[in-house]
């Protein structure tokens, strides 16, 4: 329940920031920073973004992802020189008429590393380097057990919910009937006797079992002193109201 409160508090948190950075492999850390450098320094541990995650049910996994420092360009081809930024513009704009670069392929161009000038040519992103990072992954095997009980709590607290009801419903029906008690001129003896004929119906209302409280007013037969008839068809429409669909 502890960690299903935290979670929801963290993926509340979540709709309200860009990033959401948290120690998730910390015990007792509930803080949640915007920004990795102020978590790690202040909780002298990895952080990782957990906007949009469970962290119930993500690991900390080593994963291969895109180096962008580490381009991977396409063997470039159709080179020719130029001598500054704007010269080789000018001359893209003319070959990207006249020599066009393969499909999908488009001019590039950048200052020599030894000679003076530039160079433009024709190649393409391929990709990026891999380099190794710790990031979050989704455990889709803890995920079903979490969403299981995530879902298993959502039942008890609504059925909770629903007995409460009947509960509180049944402290009013005790009251009501007390109150037409207590409107009655009856000897200790008659209210004793009362108390003791109404304990199995007082019992049920209680625990908020009103039908079956409800069956077993029913089944009473009014003495017409204790009990009279219009006082058992008052506890009745009562309970009958509640039970109505």
């Amino acid at each position: 329940m502890k960690l299903l409160i935290i979670a929801i508090s963290l993926l509340t948190l979540n709709a309200f920031a860009v990033e959401n950075w948290f120690p998730v492999s910390k015990s007792g850390a509930k803080t949640v920073y915007m920004k990795k450098a102020d978590c790690e320094a202040t909780e002298g541990q990895a952080c990782f973004d957990i906007t949009g995650k469970d962290i119930r049910y993500h690991d900390i996994q080593t994963v291969q992802v895109d180096d962008e420092t580490n381009p991977i360009w396409k063997a470039p081809y159709k080179s020719a020189s130029c001598d500054d930024q704007e010269d080789c513009m000018a001359k893209i704009a003319t070959a990207t008429q006249d020599d066009p670069c393969d499909s999908g392929d488009t001019y590039k161009s950048e200052k020599n590393a030894v000679l003076p000038g530039y160079t433009y040519y024709c190649t393409k992103l391929e990709g990026y380097a891999q380099i190794n990072v710790q990031s979050l992954v989704e455990n889709s095997t803890n995920k079903a057990a979490v969403e299981a009980a995530d879902a298993a709590e959502t039942t008890l607290n609504s059925q909770l919910a629903a007995k409460y009801k009947d509960m509180a419903f049944g402290k009013r029906v005790i009251a009501l009937f007390t109150l037409k008690s207590d409107a009655k001129s009856l000897s200790s003896t008659q209210r004793a006797q009362l108390a003791n004929d109404f304990e199995t119906i007082k019992r049920l209302l209680e625990a908020g079992s009103i039908q079956a409280a409800r069956d077993t007013m029913a089944s009473i037969t009014p003495d017409g002193t204790l009990v009279t008839a219009q006082d058992k068809t008052d506890v009745l429409a009562e309970l009958d109201s509640y039970l109505a669909p």
